[in-house]
């Protein structure tokens, strides 16, 4: 995982799902130019902005898709509820490796309740829960290991039109905790972002403004310690197509802008 969000308890990933969607700092996991599941749009594509609802509702998607692929050579057994989804795999080497066996409630509604995954092996095991709002909005997340591997918890809040608001991971032991804040203008779009550690590391934020007719105009990201500041602006043409983008600060290679209907 990237700096600050610990991996999966400080050892090394049992699922490819945990390494995948458990970044903080994968930008192909923020909504660049487009509304996420939860209403958030991100206007530069270098933000660190996401939709962490939306993330860890799509790391529950591929629990239950990798979980009917084989992993080799050996069998595996998968029985599924009256609704179709996932309910139980059981996997059987057919010589040296370790077997295993995983488990999937879900609500009434469909979402995903509980998954655990038990190894026959040195693996350690591993146990999920996720609870929802009443509008099946994510919630809570958390995740334990059946040895030393650090246990981790999540929680999400939403704003009363129901875009993300915030987040925040802790860790069971040394692993720094870490949440997220986001705020919005009048009409709906991000105006800014913000990461913060318990620990030494750097905090982060970002501020986003707009043109009066609502495009994009800038998007500035600053530190806490030592990190050069970035920024870009952003002008217009009288068709309002975008004729230029400056940017200033390191790594910013590329940028690119969209424009957030809110």
């Amino acid at each position: 995982m990237a700096s600050g969000g610990g991996t999966a308890g400080g050892g090394a990933y049992p699922t490819p799902c945990m390494a995948t969607h458990d970044s903080l700092t994968d930008r192909s996991l923020s909504p660049f130019g487009r509304l996420s599941m939860n209403g958030l749009c991100t206007a530069f594509s270098h933000s660190l902005a996401a939709d962490r609802g939306e993330v860890r509702e799509r790391y529950a998607a591929c629990l239950e898709s990798q979980a009917v692929i084989s992993p080799g050579n050996g069998s595996l057994n998968i029985s599924r509820t009256s609704a179709g989804r996932v309910q139980s795999v059981s996997f059987t080497p057919s010589g040296a490796g370790q077997g295993y066996s995983e488990s999937f409630t879900w609500t009434s509604g469909g979402k995903l309740q509980s998954w655990s995954k038990s190894f026959t092996g040195s693996t350690q095991n591993v146990s999920e829960s996720f609870t929802w709002t009443s509008g099946g909005k994510l919630q809570s997340f958390s995740r334990s290991f059946s040895g030393a591997m650090e246990n981790v918890s999540e929680s999400f809040t939403y704003t009363s039109g129901g875009r993300p608001q915030s987040f925040s991971r802790s860790f069971s032991g040394a692993t720094q905790n870490v949440s997220e804040s986001l705020t919005y203008t009048a009409s709906g779009r991000l105006q800014s972002w913000s990461r913060s550690y318990s620990g030494s590391m750097e905090n982060v934020s970002e501020t986003f403004t707009y043109t009066a007719g609502g495009l994009a105009q800038s998007w500035s990201r600053s530190y806490s310690g030592s990190s050069p500041n970035q920024s870009a602006n952003v002008s217009y043409a009288s068709s309002g197509v975008v004729s230029n983008v400056s940017t200033n600060g390191p790594d910013l290679s590329g940028l690119t802008v969209a424009q957030c209907s809110p």
